[in-house]
């Protein structure tokens, strides 16, 4: 490989990989409140199959 190729890759992953991890955290440390009940989709309950005997 050559040299400046090298250092644009080493740049670029380092780039991305910042980006991953800043918004990483902030997923982690910004969760103030609990998801509203509104985001859970509530189901009845299904009865069970007949069997086939």
């Amino acid at each position: 490989m050559s040299d400046s190729f090298s250092r644009w890759f080493v740049a670029a992953a380092l780039l991305v990989g910042s980006l991953h991890a800043r918004e990483t955290f902030s997923l982690m440390f910004e969760m103030k409140e609990p998801a509203p009940a509104e985001l859970y989709a509530l189901t009845p309950s299904e009865e069970p199959a007949p069997s086939r005997s």
